[in-house]
């Protein structure tokens, strides 16, 4: 359980942000990215062949641009997914879609590197809604360094709690 600062009258929990979720490694592999890409129907050589990939300026090939997504195989499920918004910040996970999710690149992720990612949630709102009454929009932040301790990446994940169910 987090360490919890104080909760408010109907005791949700508040915790000063940003506050570190969990951290992680993502290995990101030729074999994986070249499956990644074909999975998404991506065909561009550059993402199954080193060649190519040279010639394009990469060290190695290129992960497609979503390949962050496969952390869901790597980090503590109940640390990132709806097991840490439900259990841990007491959301309903009948009432919540995912509201965004953003990638940020600050350097190209290649294969035969390392990520290690640090999940931090950073903001949680409440704002009033039309359909679903008043909202509850929690944003969870990935940052992947890699090896060397220099940010390659920032993946922003927001979910959406509505105060009651939608159209009821």
């Amino acid at each position: 359980m987090p360490d919890r600062e104080l909760a408010d009258a109907a005791g949700a929990v508040t915790l000063d942000l940003p506050h570190e979720i969990t951290t992680f490694d993502l290995p990101v592999e030729q074999g994986k990215i070249i499956e990644f890409a074909k999975s998404i129907g991506e065909d561009d050589p550059v993402y199954r062949d080193a060649d190519v990939a040279r010639s394009r300026g990469y060290s190695a090939i290129p992960a497609p641009l979503t390949y962050s997504v496969v952390s869901a195989h790597f980090a503590d499920a109940s640390r990132t997914g709806g097991s840490y918004l439900a259990d841990e910040l007491g959301m309903d996970m009948g009432r919540v879609v995912q509201g965004a999710h953003e990638w940020e690149y600050h350097a190209p992720v290649v294969a035969g590197t390392t990520l290690h990612g640090t999940m931090s949630l950073v903001s949680d709102e409440r704002k009033s809604g039309r359909r679903g009454g008043g909202m509850r929009i929690i944003v969870r932040e990935v940052v992947y360094r890699d090896d060397a301790g220099e940010k390659v990446l920032t993946e922003r994940l927001t979910a959406i709690e509505t105060e009651q169910t939608v159209g009821a």
